[in-house]
């Protein structure tokens, strides 16, 4: 931590970025694609994570526990909570979520989101990532589409950090 701040300022380096990632390397190609700022020696990210312990966006979305959802009709519900539909459904819309790719997408940033047997990432990098909810990959490790179940959901949001403006 810095002395005159309670701020902390972790450092991953590149070669831990594959290993920690579960063999994924969407992280570490996402890093090196970011350019240090003018006059710094790297780039920081702005990382902020949201743990929620309800029961999961596919869930929530479609009224099931997530033992009665299909694998397909898990990543549909999911990525339906990135359009312009809340994750709670019925008559509460919402443009949280749509709202957090906009600003990724601005700002050249990085989603993860972990829930039910799924794992997703988006990369928004380079200016061709696609719009919304079509930004999301599945993760899957060794082939396998789902993973192990959790309960909740874990959305992660990277940002670089620029000096130059």
């Amino acid at each position: 931590p810095c002395k005159t701040c309670p701020i902390v300022h972790p450092s991953i380096r590149e070669k831990r970025l594959h290993h920690q990632n579960l063999g994924s390397n969407t992280l570490a190609q996402y890093c090196a694609s970011l350019p240090p700022p003018q006059y710094a020696a790297q780039t920081h990210l702005f990382e902020l994570s949201v743990l929620d312990s309800g029961p999961g966006f596919a869930a929530s979305r479609t009224g099931k526990q997530l033992n009665e959802i299909d694998p397909n009709e898990e990543e549909a519900a999911v990525r339906d909570c990135f359009s312009t539909y809340s994750v709670k459904g019925g008559s509460r819309f919402g443009q949280g979520l749509p709202h957090v790719m906009r600003l990724l997408r601005k700002e050249g940033g990085f989603l993860r989101l972990r829930t039910g047997h799924l794992s997703f990432h988006a990369d928004f990098s380079s200016g061709d990532a696609r719009e919304g909810a079509d930004a999301l990959e599945v993760f899957s490790p060794n082939g396998e589409q789902q993973l192990a179940p959790v309960a909740g959901s874990l959305l992660t949001v990277l940002l670089p950090l620029r000096r130059d403006r």
